[in-house]
């Protein structure tokens, strides 16, 4: 059992790669919002607080993606970068966040509640959980906890065989019937919790794991 989850374990590790989140085409401009229009430019990231990581910042245009989120071409005094967000909500989030800034600086924990926003990238764009789950192992997680249910049970039936062998040559005694059901009862018990625990655990790994290769994914790159 230990080697099965060492090994999921390793193949989480694994299977975080970039390559997929940057293989995508480019969509036309999209307005995100109609207060700002195109193009957001120092004033308006300023009054919306956005883009706080870029330095020297000129201006932001967002670009749809096929098949859902945007990719964020940013104007800098010496460069311009490009980012690109893969959550399908990205634009509906930041034309809510434009739209109803005011009322969202007031009360920002209703509006991550209602996107259910889990981080947050370098750019300050939000992590959902959505996305979260979409590059979440959940097949490790459950293979591992039923894995270790299965090979605690295992053992408690084991070990009322062991019981059983006493009384190959003799009849079992009601007292050593309670016996072996206890050894049962709390070897399903035990079983079942220990699968519990080490799912949640490996769904935890997994999901932290999930949201920093997210924002790893979304870091700004130089493109001239």
């Amino acid at each position: 059992m230990v080697g099965v989850i060492v090994l999921v374990f390793f193949l989480l590790n694994c299977t975080y790669t970039a390559k997929h989140y940057l293989a995508y085409e480019r969509a036309e401009l999209t307005v995100v919002s109609q207060r700002v229009g195109e193009t957001i430019d120092p004033q308006e990231r300023k009054q919306f607080n956005l883009f706080q990581g870029i330095n020297d910042f000129k201006a932001a245009h967002f670009y749809g993606i096929e098949g859902g989120g945007c990719e964020i071409e940013i104007l800098a005094a010496q460069q311009k970068f490009a980012a690109v967000n893969r959550d399908e909500n990205t634009i509906m989030m930041l034309r809510d966040y434009i739209d109803r800034y005011e009322e969202i600086k007031e009360s920002k924990e209703r509006f991550e509640k209602k996107w259910e926003i889990v981080a947050y990238d370098a750019l300050g764009f939000p992590v959902t959980k959505s996305e979260v789950n979409r590059y979440c192992h959940p097949a490790a997680s459950w293979g591992c906890g039923i894995g270790s249910a299965l090979f605690i049970i295992g053992c408690s039936v084991f070990a009322v065989t062991l019981l059983g062998l006493r009384t190959l040559f003799e009849p079992t005694t009601p007292a050593e019937e309670r016996e072996q059901n206890i050894v049962l009862a709390v070897g399903t018990i035990l079983g079942i919790a220990t699968g519990a625990v080490v799912r949640t655990a490996i769904k935890s790994s997994d999901e932290l794991k999930s949201i920093a290769f997210i924002k790893e994914a979304r870091e700004p790159r130089v493109v001239e």
